[in-house]
């Protein structure tokens, strides 16, 4: 009787925890367009178009988190232990940037703030999704 019971209850169990599988969401690769990238005096500037339909705030988040990590690795020989700041201001179409219209905002980081906190961390999140 045990064995049948123990038989009937991992049977249960094995089906329970396939049933409760997640549904695993492929990540998209997004090519973003660089429009202009400078350094000056201890600040970065890039202005980038994002041009796809985005669905929410996160994805936007993501994509400027992705942008400072890739803008920063770049340019970590020439940063060295300096503090600097990059802006990153976000475009829905090269048309807003001509225009000088950021339409997703911007973000600023801090990089190398000070001994305790080197390397990148956000100044201040101005990103807009509407």
């Amino acid at each position: 009787m045990r064995k049948i019971l123990y038989t009937l209850f991992i049977l249960l169990a094995a089906i329970g925890l396939a049933s409760c599988s997640d549904k695993v969401v492929d990540p998209v690769d997004v090519t973003v367009q660089v429009m202009s990238e400078t350094m000056v005096s201890n600040q970065i500037e890039v202005h980038v178009v994002v041009p796809i339909d985005l669905s929410s705030m996160t994805e936007l988040y993501e994509i400027a988190l992705s942008i400072s990590s890739q803008t920063y690795e770049k340019h970590f020989d020439a940063i060295g232990t300096d503090r600097y700041t990059m802006t990153i201001v976000l475009y829905q179409s090269s048309a807003d940037y001509t225009s000088e219209t950021a339409s997703y905002g911007q973000i600023v980081f801090v990089i190398n703030d000070s001994i305790t906190s080197p390397g990148l961390s956000i100044g201040q999140n101005s990103l807009i999704f509407e």
